[in-house]
């Protein structure tokens, strides 16, 4: 035991010398055309710091015959934080309502209207407005987006949809016509390439919840119509003559959500979570600097809440991994590992990987469209 301490105490001298020199080395220079010697005082910190953990962790090996574990080094620009799942103290507020299936198609009705675009419009591109109903006796609910098949004088084409993530937004819940204490009816325009005349859409709310084929008519948009079909298609759809609330403030950071389009019951899904310090709206007048955001110190650490919207009991707390994460400066990232488990009784369908902080509460939230396959 002698012997080792004996070691570890000169070498533990040579390091601190080694240290000071190197401070020393960055410093004078620095005083020189006088100027406050940051890296250098970061430098002797951060050296000194990782000494006294050294010595904590020596000591500790030498009383304990080294029993502890030792934690991964923090991340580094570019990497991805390890995911932690150490459940938070706090409970997480779902936003999905037990008992509310999916609207299957032979309860919604569809219209979509060509509508010109206001102002200048993309080129050779054709869009639609687009209403959904909810024609049954019960509330159900669809996702922010349904999917589209284009059915020209050609066929059935099968174009590819914009991006996960894109749209975003929540499980829109449709109570039968009639009703004014919640959402009616969705509407969000449908855009695509330019279509030929004659297009017919085909919309589904979801696996195995079936279609309807409706004929909407000459598309609006700019360019003459063309043969063949252009993707892909973007349809984002809001809700419409609702009395609550709508919206929520605007989080202070940006996050983005990297997620499968498609995931399977009982699966354990893997995501990505990017966390920007940035603001929601970048869009600035001209010539105008504004002034650097403060730094997400992650102190204390955040408590963040994953759920699948529509899907009930899905809805989880979590404490961010902050021990392998760093503070992220103005304009900075940081990307997350995530997890969240499909539950095996889920129905096939619409749903929504809706992610938040709630501890600070609004610091940064996303959402991504996701289908459950059979």
């Amino acid at each position: 035991m002698d012997d080792r301490r004996d070691l570890f105490d000169r070498w533990l001298s040579t390091r601190i010398k080694s240290v000071q020199a190197q401070a020393r080395s960055e410093a004078v220079p620095a005083f020189r055309v006088g100027r406050r010697p940051r890296r250098a005082t970061r430098v002797l910190g951060s050296s000194l710091a990782v000494v006294l953990i050294v010595v904590v962790a020596a000591v500790a090996l030498i009383t304990h015959q080294g029993t502890g574990e030792q934690s991964a080094p923090p991340s580094s620009p570019g990497s991805v934080v390890p995911w932690l799942g150490l459940p938070a103290a706090q409970h997480p507020t779902s936003r999905t309502h037990r008992g509310i299936e999916a609207c299957a198609a032979s309860t919604l009705a569809v219209t979509a209207t060509g509508e010109p675009f206001i102002g200048n419009g993309p080129a050779n591109a054709s869009s639609w407005m687009v209403v959904i109903r909810n024609v049954g006796n019960t509330v159900c609910f669809i996702g922010p987006t349904v999917d589209v098949a284009f059915i020209t004088p050609g066929g059935r084409q099968r174009l590819p949809r914009l991006s996960n993530g894109d749209p975003s937004g929540d499980i829109i819940y449709l109570v039968p016509a009639g009703s004014t204490s919640a959402a009616t009816e969705a509407v969000g325009d449908l855009n695509a390439g330019c279509m030929p005349l004659g297009t017919r859409l085909e919309l589904s709310p979801g696996p195995t919840l079936g279609s309807i084929t409706i004929d909407p008519g000459p598309p609006g948009g700019a360019g003459p119509p063309c043969a063949n079909p252009k993707g892909p298609y973007w349809l984002f759809l809001t809700v419409c003559c609702y009395d609550g609330p709508i919206g929520r403030p605007a989080p202070q950071a940006q996050a983005v959500i990297d997620a499968p389009n498609t995931v399977h019951r009982g699966q354990r899904t893997h995501f990505l979570i990017t966390v920007k310090n940035a603001p929601q709206n970048t869009t600035r007048p001209c010539c105008v600097t504004l002034p650097p955001l403060p730094t997400v110190t992650l102190k204390p650490c955040p408590v963040y809440q994953e759920e699948l919207e529509g899907v009930a009991g899905t809805a989880v707390a979590y404490t961010l991994n902050c021990g392998q994460a760093r503070p992220i400066g103005n304009d900075g990232t940081e990307t997350f590992e995530m997890f969240i488990t499909v539950p095996i009784g889920a129905h096939p369908g619409p749903a929504v990987l809706a992610w938040r902080f709630i501890s600070p509460d609004n610091l940064a939230n996303a959402t991504a469209y996701i289908e459950i396959a059979p």
